[in-house]
């Protein structure tokens, strides 16, 4: 299809839903006020931007995204980055 993201809940409680997400482009930015967003680089690499920090991942990285903070992902692969993502109630 020709959706920039593709997601699979892989488990689901009332405190956390964890997902597998392919993201062909982007992310657009988002903000964070009850949950926490961890995720974890499977394939593709991307660069997040929290705030004023860039940070580049590749297959094996773990980041985890404060609270208030505006991010955006980007895609730097020429495939789509495939991430496991968990967001925890905060």
């Amino acid at each position: 299809g020709t959706e920039n993201i593709e997601a699979k809940i892989i488990g689901y409680t009332p405190q956390a839903i964890t997902a597998i997400v392919w993201i062909k482009d982007f992310a657009p930015q988002e903000v964070h006020d009850d949950e926490f967003e961890k995720f974890l680089i499977v394939e593709g690499s991307c660069t997040i931007t929290v705030g004023q920090e860039v940070t580049e991942l590749f297959p094996g990285d773990f980041f985890a995204i404060p609270l208030y903070k505006k991010h955006v992902v980007k895609v730097t692969s020429a495939v789509a980055c495939k991430i496991i993502l968990q967001r925890i109630a905060a």
